[in-house]
């Protein structure tokens, strides 16, 4: 699968309109790296052999910082010495985090913003009407996103 998203990159640097600057984004790469630990070395083989003679532009992100530094930024990694830029995105102060929270008073806010952290994907998986509501779907159901997020931060 991560090999044919590769290919598949691969042959739009084919296109007769090679002109516009193509953009590749591969967000939480980390769970590509733990599922597939091949996957940067097969990248920098096809980075070296082909998409750096583009004008393709890719964007890798991955939201485990610790393994992002260790596995894609680090000395030891097969990327190594190949990015132009990089950029680490910080959760959101409450102030800023409130503004996804224009629903809640300012006691919920707290206790959301407590809950979330003030990271943006979290802030909006908000969807419900109370804290409550939000607490039992999200984080007390087995199907709730926050279930077990605390194993994956591990």
């Amino acid at each position: 699968q991560n090999r044919g998203a590769l290919r598949q990159a691969q042959d739009r640097e084919d296109r007769p309109d090679r002109g516009i600057r193509e953009k590749q984004k591969r967000d939480e790469i980390t769970y590509i790296i733990k599922s597939t630990p091949a996957f940067l070395s097969i990248l920098q083989k096809y980075w070296d052999t082909s998409f750096s003679k583009t004008k393709m532009f890719l964007i890798l992100s991955g939201s485990h910082v610790g393994m992002m530094l260790r596995e894609v930024l680090n000395y030891d990694s097969p990327l190594y010495g190949r990015r132009t830029s990089q950029i680490h995105l910080k959760a959101f102060d409450f102030k800023h985090a409130s503004k996804f929270l224009k629903n809640f008073d300012i006691e919920e806010r707290v206790t959301l913003y407590s809950i979330t952290g003030g990271v943006a994907k979290y802030l909006l998986l908000i969807e419900e009407r109370s804290v409550g509501e939000f607490i039992k779907k999200k984080i007390l159901e087995k199907e709730g996103f926050f279930y077990q997020e605390s194993i994956f931060r591990l």
